[in-house]
């Protein structure tokens, strides 16, 4: 049986290969893990009837030089970004890649996959490099859709360039995994109304679906995402404020990578609202496995984030069995019912998400009951092996309806 041969643009992280390529497990550290990546990977490897090849980019801090390798049968193409002759990526302040469209690595991903010929291509995300080969390819592409940079409501120069880049994505490909999310779909038909959608939704590690719902909380409050401004992480903490008012001994465990420079103004401003005692700052944990664990081990998940479509987090919180504080921006009304599997607040109402977090707390009786019915419906919805079925299906209608 000849096998369909996938090529995926990604980002991918190198942890599971680092006694592999020999690298220092410190050198992980802050790294983006991608964990959906990893997922379908693990599924991906299962399939006999697929021939996969993953492009992505790492780190010059990570590797060395552009390396190829194959296991488990996938074959992995690493291409070194970062600045050259020096080990330092580009400063956030001078973001030269982005400002020449990624064209370096988007030259030596094409020359990839020009030498591999595969039958189908998906990238993954459209603000990024990984979108940018789809453009001149002839064969049938897909992106799947993380997160949506033009719905972003803080606009810098970084992403005011990367929304750029994904109008030019959204135009030019034809075909797109949206999550199941009406406000996706509608948003890409904005710039091509003949786009067709695949409704599936990345999946999330199956090992957040094995945890008990009467697990020991020893943690009020959980965030886990990028620390910055965007994520809403200033948010969170000036809430934090007023809840201390009521629940003195609350705690809040901050679980995910820095972002400078809001990383070390965030340390500033726990410490001069008097917060020190309150905030547990966990960092960046390579090891998902270790991520997991450290939010199941809360009562509490809250992402009052600006900006996110789709947060995989916020998918393994609900899998976990733990109640939501969310922001009611983008598709987020998609993931949670309010009052059902989480609590919907609108942006930037500090007052609000301080209620609504006391709110929970306060009542373990609606706690359990959010929980048991959010962790269903991430079954329902994220459970990695039909995901990873049904995306095979639509590369075969993708290869049919191009002929």
């Amino acid at each position: 049986m000849k096998k369909l041969k996938v090529a995926w643009l990604s980002p991918l992280s190198l942890y599971r290969f680092r006694q592999q390529l020999n690298i220092d497990e410190k050198k992980f550290f802050n790294l983006h893990p991608a964990t959906w990546v990893t997922v379908m990977l693990e599924e991906m490897e299962k399939r006999e009837d697929i021939e996969l090849h993953i492009i992505t980019t790492a780190s010059n801090k990570v590797i060395d030089k552009n390396q190829t390798f194959t296991v488990n049968g996938i074959t992995y193409h690493i291409i070194k970004r970062g600045l050259p002759f020096i080990k330092k990526g580009w400063p956030y302040y001078f973001r030269f890649d982005t400002m020449t469209n990624y064209w370096w690595r988007t030259r030596k991903m094409s020359s990839i996959l020009k030498r591999i010929k595969p039958d189908v291509v998906t990238a993954f995300g459209t603000e990024n490099e990984f979108s940018l080969p789809l453009f001149k390819l002839k064969v049938p592409s897909i992106i799947l859709i993380q997160g949506l940079i033009g719905s972003h409501q803080l606009k810098t120069r970084f992403l005011q360039k990367q929304a750029l880049l994904e109008a030019l994505a959204l135009n030019k490909v034809k075909h797109f995994m949206n999550g199941k999310s009406i406000f996706i779909e509608n948003f890409v038909k904005r710039y091509n109304p003949e786009a067709e959608f695949c409704n599936l939704d990345f999946p999330i590690s199956n090992y957040a679906f094995s945890f008990e719902s009467a697990r020991q909380r020893t943690t009020d409050i959980v965030f886990a995402s990028g620390i910055s401004r965007a994520k809403g992480i200033f948010d969170l903490i000036e809430a934090l404020v007023i809840i201390k008012k009521q629940l003195p001994g609350i705690k809040l465990r901050i679980l995910g990578k820095n972002a400078e420079p809001d990383y070390s103004e965030l340390l500033v401003k726990i410490s001069s609202m008097e917060l020190t005692d309150n905030v547990e700052m966990a960092g960046f944990l390579p090891d998902h496995a270790d991520f997991i664990n450290a939010m199941s081990t809360s009562r509490v998940f809250v992402l009052p984030s600006y900006f996110d479509t789709g947060s995989r987090t916020l998918a393994e919180a609900m899998a976990l069995g733990l109640p939501s504080v969310i922001y009611n921006i983008d598709g987020a009304s998609e993931m949670i019912k309010d009052g059902v599997t989480g609590l919907l607040v609108e942006p930037g109402d500090i007052d609000s998400l301080a209620t609504s977090i006391i709110a929970l707390l306060s009542d373990e009786e609606k706690m359990s009951q959010v929980g048991s019915h959010a962790k269903k419906f991430a079954f329902d919805n994220y459970y990695a092996p039909e995901m990873v079925n049904e995306l095979i299906k639509y590369y075969n209608y993708m290869l049919k309806t191009s002929k």
